[in-house]
């Protein structure tokens, strides 16, 4: 707890006073993963592998967690308790096996024209509908580190992100992508609320190939697909 927000903290205090009794810690991790894809990181709005990457992440805590548990105190332990630990680490592998088994249907590289980065929802579900609307394929992410995992198998046509990321500062994000020698043709803008100058005074060391102000108009987003992804070049996205 004690690396956690204080906005988490209450979430999760919020979450154990809503549950009178439970059994097993298994059941809590079972039940706490069903809290936080209805309540937190996870979104309707976001396709099913940036869902299963933000849910590897808490895995990647709770897994590490019981088996520093099992490592170092199982001689200190009852066995009621040494018993509960196992077989929660027993349901954190098969979890594990199951967001592999996602992974392996998510391998093959997909043909997507816009990707952005942004984390808010309602952004991210406009510029969704703008795409629908312009007949072109579109993918988000709502961290830098989740979204540096997904370019690297999509090869996007064109980049819009956010410079105010929850991880990644968006100007260092697209240091690290223009710095990769096979992504770094992708066009790169940003679409920020933070004040122009500052913006500008970043395009050179970052190597962006431009940025949008918010809050943006259709035109500005449209302009840019029409640009970077003609219609007369791609394949038309069926309805």
């Amino acid at each position: 707890m004690r690396y956690l927000s204080e906005e988490k903290k209450k979430t999760w205090r919020k979450f154990i006073e809503s549950k009178e009794q439970i059994p097993t810690f298994s059941k809590l991790i079972r039940e706490a993963v069903e809290f936080y894809i209805e309540n937190s990181l996870f979104s309707n709005d976001l396709d099913i592998e940036q869902n299963y990457l933000a849910l590897k992440q808490h895995l990647t805590v709770v897994k590490g967690a019981l088996d520093f548990l099992l490592k170092e105190y199982s001689e200190q332990l009852g066995d009621v308790v040494l018993n509960i630990i196992r077989d929660a680490f027993d349901q954190s592998l098969l979890i594990e096996s199951q967001i592999r088994t996602i992974e392996d249907k998510t391998q093959d590289t997909e043909n997507i024209d816009l990707f952005c980065i942004e984390d808010t929802p309602g952004t991210m579900k406009l510029l969704r509908i703008i795409s629908k609307a312009k007949e072109i394929t579109f993918k988000g992410a709502s961290t830098g580190q989740i979204a540096l995992e997904i370019i690297k198998k999509i090869t996007p046509k064109l980049i819009l992100m956010d410079i105010m990321l929850p991880d990644i500062n968006g100007f260092e994000l697209c240091k690290s992508i223009k710095n990769d020698e096979e992504l770094r043709d992708i066009p790169v803008y940003y679409m920020s609320c933070m004040q122009e100058d500052k913006i500008k005074e970043r395009m050179e060391d970052t190597n962006a190939d431009g940025y949008i102000l918010k809050p943006f108009e259709y035109d500005d987003i449209a302009k840019l697909i029409d640009e970077y992804i003609p219609l007369d070049r791609y394949p038309k996205i069926k309805n």
